[in-house]
Order: structure tokens, then sequence, then C-alpha cells
């Protein structure tokens, strides 16, 4: 998923998921720095992790809708400037070149 400098994209789980079936995201949403695309771990790739609340067994299949992204706008504070890229994938953000 590329995305300019200033852009995150968020994931969350659809509400029927949770809702339905008990399915909730891990880590609740997840939040995908532009940083994440292109780097040498993942190549942008996006994996979500999927938690089963209920105590019936789901099963999803190739092609089911489980989450939806969303683009957004962000704004970093003026002491967080790097010029340091990320070189891994998910929990990287203090992994850098």
């Amino acid at each position: 998923a590329y995305m300019q400098d200033n852009v995150s994209l968020d994931i969350y789980p659809r509400s029927s998921l949770g809702i339905k079936k008990g399915i909730t995201l891990c880590n609740t949403v997840g939040i995908i720095d532009a940083d994440y695309y292109s780097n040498s771990s993942n190549d942008g790739n996006i994996g979500i992790c999927l938690k089963n609340t209920s105590n019936k067994t789901v099963v999803i299949k190739y092609g089911d809708r489980i989450a939806q992204g969303v683009f957004r706008l962000f704004f970093t504070s003026d002491n967080c400037n790097t010029d340091n890229r990320r070189i891994g994938g998910i929990g990287s953000t203090d992994k850098l070149e």
C-alpha cells in the first residue's frame, strides 16, 4: 500500500465480523505508516491478525471481506524529524537504517 509521507492507512475489522462472529483484530486497529511500503522485510504487503472471542469455530473463506482501510492525513511533532528509513515490518518503528 503506497501512500504519501503524511498519510497513514488505518485498518479496522468490519463491524459485522465482530457483531455476528465475535472476531476482532488482535491490536484493535492496525496503523500502517507510509514507510511500511517497499522496505526489505515485507515490500508493503499487509497482514492482519484476528482473534476469535466466541466459543464457536469461525471459518473465513478466501474472498470474505474481513477488514477495511481508511487513509488519514496526520502530522508529526517537530522533534520527531528523522532521515532514517524503516527496515522492518510489523513492530519495526524503532528499527531504522
